[in-house]
């Protein structure tokens, strides 16, 4: 994962070599209002130039934060026209969203979609990963460890990056040996570490087990399997691992409803 600076040809082609995934982090419009700078265009250049190399799995991640959430559809619809492979966004796990900024997401989200079902005849690949059809047919579980490791400065290994910010915030503590996989000059026991335990740590992330900062419990809620719960963003957002913002439930909701009536329709 890269915002996309150090990106140049040797290491385009190692990639490519290799057959990695790459993952550009970039906001869209909502970056360049953030950070006053044109990098839409720098953007663009860099995807085109990716995408001469056949062999690398391409995406990119946004985050929206409430003050430029309302330039979610403009950017994703552009994003659709790079012809970027895969697409994923979310919203700022700080931005404490109210009912006004909610609506405006959901205003936004509908905007994606309507372009979505406008421009896709149903015989090509959807892009964005929100509206992608989903089997429900197990709770869902952090996957941090399996298919990700994050390395700090101090060259600690974690299962994923926002733990590692996380217990960088905090400095540590007795929780964070449950989710340091040890230090990359360790490799032996950091491989055996994974497979004794890190699949007993995703387990027990499951979606079920949450509640609502409202003191709901998920295994009650219809939606349950359909939500994808992180717990390093409960964290950060409420200091418990187990609590889920109220207003993160309602996106959930307000997700699963209309990727719901988009496949209904489509």
């Amino acid at each position: 994962s890269t915002n996309g600076i150090p990106i140049n040809d040797d290491f385009l082609e190692f990639l490519n070599l290799h057959r990695a995934a790459l993952q550009i982090s970039f906001d869209g419009y909502a970056q360049e209002k953030q950070r006053m700078q044109p990098t839409i265009r720098y953007i663009s250049q860099m995807i085109e130039r990716i995408k001469s190399y056949p062999e690398i799995i391409l995406s990119i991640n946004s985050v929206f934060t409430k003050p430029h959430v309302s330039e979610l559809s403009k950017s994703i619809i552009k994003m659709i026209e790079l012809e970027i492979p895969e697409i994923e966004f979310c919203l700022d796990i700080l931005g404490n969203w109210d009912e006004e900024s909610l609506d405006i997401y959901r205003y936004e989200l509908g905007k994606v979609a309507s372009y979505l079902k406008a421009n896709n005849d149903g015989s090509s690949r959807i892009p964005v990963s929100l509206f992608k059809r989903k089997k429900a047919d197990r709770m869902f579980c952090c996957n941090q460890g399996e298919n990700s490791l994050t390395i700090d400065t101090d060259g600690n290994i974690w299962g994923c990056y926002r733990f590692c910010d996380y217990f960088k915030l905090n400095r540590g503590g007795q929780d964070s040996r449950a989710f340091n996989f040890g230090n990359i000059l360790n490799l032996d026991n950091i491989i055996e570490w994974i497979d004794q335990n890190g699949i007993e740590i995703n387990r027990s992330f499951r979606t079920d087990r949450y509640m609502t900062s409202d003191h709901q419990y998920c295994f009650k809620c219809e939606y349950n399997r359909s939500c994808r719960i992180c717990p390093a963003n409960s964290v950060l957002s409420t200091s418990s691992f187990w609590v889920v913002p109220e207003w993160q439930c309602k996106v959930n909701q307000l997700n699963h409803d209309l990727c719901h009536s988009f496949h209904r329709d489509h």
